[in-house]
Formats: C-alpha cells, structure tokens, sequence
C-alpha cells in the first residue's frame, strides 16, 4: 500500500494515522505547512518519539465539515 495523495484515498482508507507527507499532499501544501500548523493547534498532532502522525478521522472531519472560514 502507497501513501494516502488525495481525500479519496484518505476516505477510503482504514489507518488510525497519516503521516505528515501524506497530510500535505492531500491538503496540496508544503510539509513544513502542516508541521506548523500542528504546532500552533491548527491540526491534530501525535508525536510518537521523534515521528509526528496525523490522527487521520479528525482530519476527514475537518475536511468534510461544511464550509467554515475564519477571519484571519
């Protein structure tokens, strides 16, 4: 099995966890993206040693919730 590149894929998929590769690409971003954004809360982080996961039905959550937009 590959690693999860798109929101089908991560739908479909039965992992507790994702990495931070597969997050970024899914989300069409930069690693160091979505290592900043689980650092400042913005994603769900695991930190298991020096690995950092993604808890992946947070993240389908987030990305399947209805459109809501904060005011930067």
């Amino acid at each position: 099995m590959g690693p999860i590149t798109n929101l089908d894929e991560l739908l479909a998929s039965d992992r507790a966890t994702v990495t931070v590769r597969e997050t970024a690409l899914v989300l069409g971003v930069d690693q160091r993206t979505v290592t900043h954004a689980i650092s400042n809360g913005e994603l769900p982080g695991i930190r298991i040693s020096r690995r950092v996961l993604v808890p992946r039905l947070p993240l389908v959550a987030m990305l399947t919730a209805p459109d809501k937009v904060e005011a930067a």
